[in-house]
């Protein structure tokens, strides 16, 4: 998510216009064809300038991905199945009813493991302090999937809150200063530091593995967790 920044161009009837092409081949095509995989995306507050829904704005977005082949993003909420993981894409710029009763359609019967990836964070520590939108709508909804993955927070941070492992891996531009975990840890959360870096996810049919490394590839933290024979689906 925040695929552009500060905001994201208009496209009033859903044609790309030479200016917002330009805009997004600068910063969102230019950095993300030819990585040679697929780049699922997700839209974030900035890319519909603020939260709620700005159907002008994600016009472009969604017209831009369709004609890279590179970059996913057939709607702004869609799923796709790997085989040993389902991962639902959510819009947490504005949760509704209809996304959840998506989930509960897609995960129905499913025996892999159920994934969800959203901009908003299911809750992270020294920033983003009052942005509970999506672990409300989770319990609403009655969706707990085996991990959450987020960007949108400004840093590194693992943590297992509600039962719920959750990835935040906001930090590959602009980072900001917050506590390093350890040893500064809020409930729940294992790990946190603020500079640049990503996350890496790996699952096979029998377990996840998550770490975190910084740009030279240094491995941050490591998190695994095998998969529960007896789990009831």
């Amino acid at each position: 998510g925040d695929l552009i920044y500060p905001i994201g161009p208009r496209c009033p009837d859903g044609t790309l216009h030479r200016d917002a092409k330009r805009l997004l081949d600068e910063r969102t095509g230019g950095l993300l064809r030819g990585l040679g995989a697929p780049v699922l995306l997700v839209l974030g507050n900035h890319d519909v300038g603020g939260f709620g829904r700005s159907p002008e704005r994600e016009a472009c977005l969604l017209t831009y991905a369709a004609g890279e082949p590179d970059l996913i993003l057939p709607s702004l909420s869609y799923e796709v199945d790997f085989g040993v993981l389902k991962l639902n894409i959510l819009n947490t710029n504005s949760l509704d009813v209809m996304q959840g009763r998506d989930v509960h359609t897609s995960w129905r019967d499913y025996k892999g493991w159920r994934v969800l990836a959203g901009h908003h964070v299911y809750r992270t520590y020294h920033d983003k302090p009052h942005e509970n939108i999506v672990a409300p709508w989770l319990k609403l909804n009655s969706i707990k999937p085996d991990i959450y993955m987020n960007g949108h927070a400004h840093i590194l941070q693992f943590g297992v809150y509600d039962g719920i492992p959750a990835i935040t891996s906001g930090a590959t531009a602009k980072t900001r200063d917050r506590p390093v975990c350890p040893p500064d840890c809020g409930s729940g959360q294992r790990f946190g530091v603020s500079e640049p870096g990503y996350a890496l996810v790996h699952f096979d049919r029998k377990s996840v593995r998550v770490v975190f490394k910084d740009v030279n590839r240094k491995e941050l933290f490591q998190w695994s967790k095998q998969r529960k024979k007896s789990a009831k689906r």
